[in-house]
């Protein structure tokens, strides 16, 4: 399936917060902004959760138990075939 042509994630944002002050007034009920503006906390959540990030490096209390990660966002436990965060969704940039 093709999309078309696209823009960054958070070009897409900035022009979604100037988008708003544009709109009409007879299409700028409370209702309309305030689903405008959970649309918009939507794509700010999905463009920043897209963001990698390392993950934290733990040495083992007992150097036999090798070497254990966590996210680098939220702090939740990694395996290394993780691609993302099981708790927070952040991608994990190994």
């Amino acid at each position: 399936m093709s999309y078309g042509l696209m823009m960054g994630g958070r070009d897409a944002v900035r022009c979604l917060e100037m988008y708003q002050d544009n709109f009409s007034d007879e299409i700028k009920t409370e209702e309309f902004c305030d689903e405008y503006e959970r649309v918009l906390n939507r794509v700010r959540y999905e463009v920043d959760r897209s963001v990698p990030v390392p993950p934290k490096k733990q040495e083992a209390k007992v150097k036999s138990y090798g070497t254990f990660y966590s996210c680098g966002e939220c702090g939740h436990g990694l395996r290394v075939e993780y691609k993302h965060c099981p708790c927070c969704g952040r991608r994990i940039k190994w």
